[in-house]
């Protein structure tokens, strides 16, 4: 019998995608004038992704054509746990390079070496899956080995094909809009601070038999 603390909770961080789809968040809360100053909470989101757990490995990714101007943002997170990797984008395309795929190769090594556990992706990335690449297709394959899903996103800007996905998943899948939690894991900075955070009602997937998986 495996024991719960032999599970890794493994929290993917694709904090372009989380960043900058919390300024549509912020539209749809009435605070899209200090889109600008807005900010994560760095810590709190954690919280909310590792929902008190033990076990809990932490990986994150970023990307930029102009390193300074995310230094702070670098910074804030880093100084939660979360150690970021910084990439750069492409000088031509301006587009992220391999930075998704560095949270996908992180997913399979330890889909592939370690005990079943849940997989916690920060991302609504739902591209590529058609042709079985991306963030959806590798978490598909994670779940046809055990693992439980949880997928934490901004819901306007989720990809309705891995929002879709991860709830027909049953008690081995969780999906969490962050709007719900928006007060408590963003802040603007020089204005509203952020509000304590609550976990009561934070569902949590399980791992398990993958016999019967909804495709």
């Amino acid at each position: 019998m495996i024991a719960d603390l032999d599970r890794r909770i493994l929290i993917l961080n694709d904090l372009s995608n989380i960043h900058l789809s919390a300024g549509v968040a912020a539209d749809m809360q009435g605070e899209g004038a200090l889109r600008a100053r807005l900010r994560i909470q760095a810590g709190a989101i954690k919280r909310l992704a590792a929902a008190g757990r033990p076990n809990t490995m932490t990986r994150t990714v970023t990307s930029a054509n102009d390193f300074a101007r995310l230094e702070r943002v670098v910074e804030h997170f880093d100084d939660a746990g979360f150690g970021v990797t910084l990439l750069e984008r492409g000088r031509r395309t301006g587009k992220e390079l391999g930075a998704d795929h560095y949270l996908q190769l992180c997913m399979l090594r330890e889909v592939f070496d370690a005990v079943p556990g849940v997989i916690v992706l920060l991302s609504g990335d739902g591209a590529g899956h058609e042709e079985g690449i991306g963030f959806l297709a590798d978490l598909k394959r994670a779940r046809s080995r055990g693992w439980g899903i949880e997928v934490l996103a901004w819901d306007r800007t989720c990809s309705r094909e891995l929002k879709a996905w991860v709830q027909r998943q049953g008690p081995h899948g969780v999906y969490i809009p962050l709007d719900r939690y928006y007060y408590s894991i963003t802040f603007v900075e020089g204005g509203r601070r952020a509000l304590p955070l609550s976990l009561r009602g934070r569902p949590q997937a399980v791992p398990g038999d993958s016999n019967g998986m909804a495709a």
